[in-house]
């Protein structure tokens, strides 16, 4: 007899089927290839960040999102993000140029910390919520071929950014899922753009996930 049959004949029903369960867990976790390993989804977990399975650090955005941006990404672009953080790392080894917007303070001092040593990136401090939906005005570095919107007022900072879009730039929205954000779908709509979502599971998630990328005809990500 097998240590699992032993354990299904001695345990009652809800505590084997919990055992179970962690088993095939950790037998996924250990698995090469398995799906958990490769997108980093167990390390992620061990770090408590954000990370691909050799430890680097990935947007905290759904992996089919990722999957679908990273080849399409490329050194010439301009980025542009309401709220900065993991996105901001990955990023900055990854496009010409990024200008991030951080309205936490503890955060902003973090993330400014890692990025000392990048001479491509700027990131800058908003506290206040009315400066800081209008904050791509303010630094005025465009136009950027990515604008994400990742941090506080979504649905208010989409409606500043359309001028500084280049001419095949993209708007990239995350948590798109939330039914707060119907109105900025509405809105690109009737701006003359197009949608597409991602949805998957985000680094150490527990639920499904949704990321929507806003385009135009011939954009920058070949959509």
């Amino acid at each position: 007899m097998t240590l699992d049959e032993l354990a299904r004949k001695l345990l009652p029903n809800y505590i084997y089927q919990k055992v179970y369960a962690l088993r095939h867990l950790q037998k996924l976790s250990m698995r090469k290839g398995s799906y958990l390993v490769e997108t980093g989804y167990i390390n992620s977990i061990k770090r408590m960040e954000p990370v691909n399975k050799d430890g680097e650090p990935i947007p905290w955005m759904n992996y089919s999102f990722i999957d679908f941006l990273e080849p399409r990404l490329k050194r010439n672009m301009k980025v542009f993000e309401y709220g900065s953080g993991y996105s901001t790392l990955y990023l900055s080894n990854k496009v010409k140029s990024i200008t991030s917007i951080e309205y936490d303070k503890d955060w902003f001092e973090k993330v400014a910390q890692d990025l000392k040593v990048k001479d491509n990136c700027r990131i800058e401090f908003y506290p206040a919520p009315d400066k800081y939906v209008k904050a791509i005005k303010d630094v005025d570095e465009g136009p950027y071929d990515l604008i994400i919107v990742d941090g506080r007022d979504r649905e208010e900072c989409v409606k500043y950014v359309i001028p500084f879009l280049s001419e095949g730039g993209v708007v990239i929205l995350d948590d798109s899922w939330k039914a707060k954000f119907d109105e900025v779908f509405e809105y690109f709509q009737k701006n003359g753009f197009k949608e597409i979502s991602f949805t998957g599971l985000k680094a150490g998630g527990m639920i499904i996930e949704k990321t929507t990328v806003f385009y135009r005809d011939n954009n920058v990500l070949g959509i």
